[in-house]
Order: structure tokens, then C-alpha cells, then sequence
């Protein structure tokens, strides 16, 4: 009975410590590839010493989420300890597989995520599934993301070769059915999982503001794990929370004296006129919108290597705006921001729709959205034929329904 009780014991932790190194491993893969992809050239040459510092920060964060879903392993192992069933060791590995697999690949499109948009995922991400067809379509139609999924369907198979290794009970000794020995073997374990879970061992549980501790914006974003991001950004969606904005007629004051607006002509308090010195037939107007391209690449701002040729040549010629900014990071948000002039609140697609009557919601779905007045208006009351040019399908972000109720 002691041959057995001490064979399972080594077999229990054997898995449980099998699988996080193995899990660490991986992640500690990824993380170099998340490095390499994003880290700016400014902190590329960190020294090695400061660099493992960051990066035994980083499992910190890794190891929270990890240790949710092993709780669940040790239970299923505990039982096939108890009953001898085989039914809980393979409930065990496939559950182990699922779950490591689902944060390996949070991951990887998170490393995505931050190449296009320089930060984490959150919960915007979600209001795409609305449209899973056309972001479906979008992703398989770019033959980068082809080559991305190679790699990731090899690194999933990895894993489930060597948990299976890991998984596997070579001595196949008789289990001991005595509750003591299983109560001494789980309940250590469940014990160091609890305050690996929570992060630490005194003090509240493991939080994303405690990665930001380094001076450079990069390093803490490379500690951080998505599963993090996530979380909080979801807890915040579900809260019926109100901006803190500074009094409305103080706000106007400081924009009218900054703009220099002496006397309201219009409707809208912080409107001036302005006029334009050329000739007296309406210029074409036209606005691209370009996403990954920043004001860098361009030669007006400095850049030698004639990326945007015709781009430079008509922002020396026609009428440059060299601080003009748009809110937000995403293409609803971009797109709302140029053409409406409004902010970007957060947990909302003011494409889809908005807060209207007592939290009832506006969807896409009925064909109806909040209408805005913005450039595309003004335009159409000057005379423009206003029209809207999108090389992708229209159903993302809903700009097929929003755009032509909103002045195109």
C-alpha cells in the first residue's frame, strides 16, 4: 500500500509540475516572438540580466490564468487517484490540452492585435463577433494570416504530444482507496494553486496595474498577459459607470478662447468661419482613411525613403493639417471620430448604435442608428455629391447601415 500510495503521489505531482513547465516553455516562446514583432528600437538592445528580470515578471502574470483551469486538472486527477477510473485521467489530459491551448492562442492573436494597433486586446474585440462573417472573411482573404496558421496548428500539435507524455502512467500501480493519502496529496497542492491563482501570497489578488512599474510603456505592456486585459476591460462594460467631465460651460469657455471665437454665428458654439483663399469653384474634396500608416512614413514629416510619393506630393500642395488627430485606434473608431468630430466612449460602436431611452439598446440588426451631423452633412448642404468608398465588404463595423443614414 506505501509502494502505491508513494507511486501515485510522484504520478500526481509529476503531471501537475509537468504541466507548467511545460506551459512556461511555451509561453516563454511566444513572449520572444511578441518581443521580436513589437518591442521599439530604442529598448531592443535591454541587457539579458534586465530583460530574464522582465520576463520572470511576466510568468507571474502567465501563471494566473494557468492555475484556474489546473485546479480543475488536480480535482479530475484526485478522483482518478480515488477511483482508479481511467474516465478522470483522460478528462484530466483533454481539459489540460483545451485550456492551455485556448491561452497559448489568446496569445498569439494578442500578439497580433498589438503589431496592428500597438495595445492589448480588450473588449472591443467583441463587437466584431456581431459580424463574424465578414471578419471571417477578411482574415482568410489575407494570405499573411494563412502563414500564421501553419505555425500555430504545429505549436497546438506540440502540445498535445507532450502532454501526452506527460500524462501518461507508466508504473500502472493499484491506487490506494484510504481518503487520508488523497486528502495529503490534494490538499498541499490545491493549497500553493490558491495563492499561485491569486498572484501572491499577502495583500489583494494579482491586478494589471501591477505591471506597470517600468519606465518604458513596452516593457510593462510585454508583462502584462492578455487574459488580464480582458478581464478588466469586460468588468467594465458590465458597469453602469459615468464619466467625471469637467463642467460643460468651462469646457467651452477654454475651447472659444483657444480657437479665438468672440461672437456665436452659429448653431454650435465652437464654430468659426473660415475661408479659403483659392479659387471661388468648390475644390474636390477627398479623405483617406489609412490604417498602419503613420505621419512618420511620410516625407513632409522627415522620412527619407519615399514610402507615400503622391500622399507627400498632395500634402504640399493642397492645404495640410499637420495636428489634426482622430480619436480612438480601430476603424469604427477612426472613421466616427474624422467625420463626426464626437469622443469614443468606452464598451460602445457608435456604429452599431448607442445608449438611447432608458439603456435600450439600437441595433444594426433593424436597419436603425443614431444619426450625428457631422462633415459628410455639411458637405451635402454645399452642394457635394457626398460618397463613400470602402475596399472590403461594407457589413464590417456595420458601416453598410451607419454611412448612408449618416450623410452618404
Amino acid at each position: 500500500m506505501n509502494d502505491s500510495s508513494s507511486a501515485h503521489r510522484s504520478y500526481t505531482l509529476a503531471v501537475i509540475l509537468g504541466a507548467y513547465a511545460l506551459y512556461l516553455g511555451l509561453m516563454t516562446i511566444l513572449r520572444a516572438a511578441f518581443w521580436w514583432l513589437n518591442a521599439p528600437a530604442e529598448i531592443r538592445g535591454m541587457s539579458p540580466a534586465r530583460w530574464l528580470k522582465v520576463l520572470v515578471e511576466g510568468w507571474r502574470f502567465d501563471l494566473v490564468p494557468f492555475t484556474y483551469g489546473m485546479g480543475i486538472t488536480l480535482i479530475l486527477l484526485l478522483l482518478y487517484a480515488f477511483s482508479g477510473r481511467p474516465f478522470f485521467r483522460r478528462a484530466a489530459f483533454w481539459w489540460t490540452w483545451f485550456w492551455t491551448a485556448l491561452l497559448l492562442a489568446v496569445y498569439v492573436a494578442d500578439t497580433v492585435f498589438y503589431r496592428h494597433f500597438s495595445t492589448h486586446a480588450d473588449s472591443r474585440i467583441f463587437f466584431w463577433v456581431k459580424d463574424p462573417r465578414a471578419v471571417a472573411g477578411m482574415i482568410f482573404q489575407s494570405p499573411s494570416m494563412w502563414v500564421t496558421f501553419i505555425p500555430i496548428g504545429i505549436f497546438l500539435y506540440v502540445l498535445y504530444r507532450l502532454l501526452r507524455r506527460i500524462f501518461q502512467n507508466r508504473k500502472g500501480l493499484p491506487f490506494p482507496r484510504r481518503r487520508p493519502v488523497q486528502a495529503a496529496v490534494g490538499i498541499p497542492l490545491l493549497a500553493v494553486m490558491f495563492f499561485t491563482a491569486k498572484g501572491r501570497i499577502i495583500g489583494h489578488a494579482l491586478s494589471a496595474d501591477q505591471a506597470f512599474t517600468d519606465e518604458h510603456f513596452f516593457v510593462n505592456d510585454f508583462k502584462i498577459n492578455p487574459f488580464f486585459i480582458l478581464r478588466s476591460s469586460m468588468g467594465q462594460m458590465k458597469q453602469n459607470w459615468e464619466l467625471d467631465l469637467m463642467d460643460n460651460d468651462e469646457a467651452l469657455r477654454i475651447v472659444r478662447k483657444e480657437f479665438g471665437i468672440d461672437t456665436m454665428k452659429y448653431n454650435s458654439p465652437v464654430a468659426r468661419d473660415y475661408t479659403y483663399g483659392g479659387d471661388s469653384i468648390n475644390p474636390n474634396i477627398v479623405l483617406i482613411f489609412l490604417e498602419r500608416k503613420a505621419a512618420w512614413k511620410m516625407a513632409y514629416f522627415g522620412n527619407r525613403d519615399s514610402l507615400t510619393p503622391v500622399l507627400d506630393s498632395l500634402f504640399l500642395r493642397g492645404l495640410a493639417f499637420d495636428h489634426f488627430y482622430s480619436s480612438g485606434t480601430v476603424t469604427y473608431e477612426g472613421i466616427f471620430g474624422t467625420l463626426y468630430g464626437y469622443p469614443i466612449l468606452f464598451s460602445e460602436h457608435p456604429l452599431y448604435g448607442t445608449e438611447v431611452n432608458n439603456d435600450q439598446r439600437i441595433h444594426a440588426s433593424t436597419g436603425k442608428v443614431k444619426t450625428y451631423y457631422g462633415l459628410p452633412q455639411v458637405l451635402a448642404e454645399w452642394g457635394y455629391l457626398t460618397a463613400y468608398f470602402c475596399p472590403h465588404s461594407p457589413a464590417f463595423d456595420n458601416m453598410g447601415v451607419f454611412l448612408p443614414q449618416n450623410g452618404f
